[in-house]
């Protein structure tokens, strides 16, 4: 027989995660191995730390039984086990699935309401749910002692004015994330890190005042800035937030930039998209004298080469570069090959990791890359030594990836051959 202490040194090994939609997944199937095995795990807490609930997946698995009212016991087994331990979880509602919706909704509620009624526990929260459908939430508000993260994929417009504002008084919550600009109230000034997915670009003035408010801030991203009209109200520019703690940003056009002053920042991830920002190089480069930082990591993304390497003039310390969708590519690559002649002259002369995206690539791009790749692996003292190399290709037809084949290969075998990993993504 093995030692009950050896089992739990062997279960610290596998991922505990409890995928109740996954009934041939561990732990479910101990039973069938050894009841030593099974008695181990039911009776040590930190096995039963994390759950995930994902009902539209229940839909997909031919099963005898009610997935649903075994999913709502697994839940209430879970629950026991934790024996008011705090603990992580994620629940999938089901959502647009017609009558199968109307027959799955009473199970959700109530694996909802088992959920808040031992919100006090809860720590690490994702939540993929229908707030129309689910007004229970409410009774968790001063009642989450343990939330440290919410991720949170739901329509914010049908939230209520009472939800809205019942994660404000979560004194341990650091990180949210979000697939709308939130509507929500928090306590800004506790959070670390904030992503959402999109948000209008006439309401940059309320999220220059949440900004103003999360003074410890250490990570911000955005994705996408929709514009709902033809014009964008700017704030006055003598308005500056100083962001002392920010260490990353991501942002999908620098309209916020000229507000921020982040003395602290390593990563600067930033595009251009949709051409939105004519001036782009000039707001960037003022952004970076004005918070006088040290960027270890810069993504460039839909802007014009000309543009990217004024940027590159201003950030002479980066190890790691992306350069994604750049306008007039080749141009920008022959300003990253090294010349013995023109040392003094270098963009970017530490890099190690270089990220290239590009939108239909041609056999020239590639003969680019190789003298970019060469160069920054044998020019030794002046720059430092180009480690990894990773590329992302975007095609429109099948054709063009075949015609490309033998270059990527070529590409590859150069890689190798200087001691630059190499990955590409098609």
């Amino acid at each position: 027989m093995i030692p009950p202490e050896l089992i739990t040194e062997i279960f610290t090994y596998i991922p505990t995660t409890l995928s109740l939609h996954c009934p041939s997944c561990f732990p479910w199937y101990l039973g069938q191995i050894c009841s030593t095995s099974r008695a181990v795990f039911h009776s040590t807490p930190q096995f039963w730390s994390d759950i995930s609930i994902d009902m539209p997946m229940m839909l997909r698995r031919k099963s005898q039984v009610n997935m649903y009212e075994r999913a709502i016991a697994l839940l209430r087994l879970f629950l026991d086990r934790n024996q008011g331990q705090r603990f992580c979880f994620s629940f999938v509602m089901p959502r647009h699935l017609g009558n199968i919706q109307q027959y799955a909704l009473p199970y959700a509620h109530e694996i909802l309401n088992i959920l808040v009624d031992n919100s006090t526990h809860w720590q690490d929260v994702f939540l993929d749910i229908d707030l129309s459908e689910s007004p229970m939430l409410t009774r968790a508000r001063g009642r989450l002692p343990s939330l440290a993260s919410l991720r949170l994929l739901a329509d914010d417009g049908l939230a209520s004015d009472e939800m809205k504002h019942m994660f404000s008084e979560a004194p341990q919550l650091r990180h949210i994330q979000f697939w709308h600009f939130p509507a929500w109230q928090f306590d800004w000034s506790l959070l670390a890190s904030i992503q959402f997915q999109t948000m209008p670009r006439h309401r940059i003035d309320e999220l220059l005042h949440i900004l103003s408010q999360a003074t410890g801030l250490e990570r911000f991203r955005y994705e996408e800035a929709n514009q709902v009209s033809d014009t964008v109200h700017l704030p006055q520019v003598n308005i500056q937030i100083r962001m002392q703690k920010l260490k990353v940003l991501y942002l999908p056009n620098p309209d916020i930039l000229p507000y921020l002053n982040t003395p602290a920042l390593r990563e600067l991830h930033i595009h251009n998209n949709d051409a939105a920002c004519d001036a782009f190089s000039e707001i960037v480069a003022s952004f970076l004298l004005r918070s006088d930082c040290s960027l270890d990591k810069l993504t460039l993304g839909t802007c014009q080469a000309v543009d990217a390497i004024e940027i590159l003039k201003h950030t002479p310390d980066i190890y790691e570069l992306t350069l994604a969708f750049i306008s007039a590519s080749p141009y920008i690559l022959e300003y990253l090959k090294l010349s013995r002649g023109h040392i003094q002259h270098i963009l970017a002369r530490r890099i190690r990791s270089l990220d290239l995206q590009l939108a239909h690539p041609q056999e020239a791009d590639f003969d680019r890359i190789a003298t970019v790749v060469v160069s920054r692996a044998t020019m030794m003292g002046a720059v430092e030594r180009l480690e990894r190399l990773s590329m992302s290709l975007k095609f429109t037809h099948n054709y063009e990836k075949a015609a490309i084949n033998s270059q990527i290969e070529r590409l590859s075998q150069l890689c190798f051959q200087h001691g630059v990993k190499f990955a590409i993504e098609q």
